[in-house]
């Protein structure tokens, strides 16, 4: 099996939650699903707690990056370890944002979409509050079909 330098993997995971998308309250044990025995044994067993894992909440893009910084700095995984971590990780922990209450810039940065539709978000949300994906994909200026494939990342409290 592939050994994980520990420390260093401790230091990327705290240094990246300073740049965290959303903070979730810290749990025990990480959600049930495929990969979760990987990030266990790799991440959580060898270098910090399920709760340090769980304190942030990341976009796949976000979690990419977060990986690339713990390999830059010495943690060694496969191509199969690496995919299974950020799969696991973008479903489980994959960030939110509520489009009836978030600013522009907040929408960009868990949407990954373009400021000019953001704001068209909180434009059109003036008139209603949105309670589905659908309510957002038809924003006209929208990318309907981006907001489709991201729409686990919506919230309408």
């Amino acid at each position: 099996m592939r050994a994980i330098a520990g420390a260093a993997l401790t230091t990327v995971v705290l240094a990246a939650g300073r740049g965290a998308v959303a903070q979730t309250p810290v749990l025990d044990r990480l959600p049930e699903g495929e990969g979760r025995v990987t990030v266990e044994s790799l991440c959580a067993a060898r270098c910090h707690t399920a709760s340090t894992i769980l304190r942030a909440r990341r976009t796949p893009f976000g979690w990419e990056t977060v990986l690339d910084k713990m390999i830059e700095r010495g943690a060694e995984l496969s191509d199969s370890e690496y995919d299974t971590i950020l799969n696991y990780l973008s479903e489980h922990l994959l960030a939110t944002v509520n489009v009836n209450t978030a600013t522009a810039e907040r929408i960009v940065e868990v949407l990954e979409i373009e400021p000019k539709e953001a704001q068209a978000i909180v434009d059109a949300r003036k008139a209603a509050p949105m309670t589905s994906w659908r309510d957002v994909a038809n924003v006209p200026g929208v990318d309907a079909k981006v907001i489709e494939e991201r729409k686990a990342r919506l919230v309408f409290k």
